[in-house]
């Protein structure tokens, strides 16, 4: 009975699980692009700040 059980959960939950294996990993990659822009953009303001405004 509890082996039927346990089988029916690994049967039931397993799109489940791969659902929120997926949602994570789009998070992930969503996020690490994000950063990588803003990143990108902050670097290209600083360069034109400094570029502009000598601070020596």
């Amino acid at each position: 009975m509890l082996g039927a059980y346990i089988l029916f959960l690994l049967i039931e939950g397993t799109p489940i699980l791969l659902a929120m294996v997926a949602v994570g990993l789009l998070f992930l990659a969503v996020q690490h692009f994000a950063s990588k822009r803003h990143e990108k953009e902050y670097r290209e303001f600083l360069y034109d700040y400094l570029g502009e405004h000598d601070l020596d």
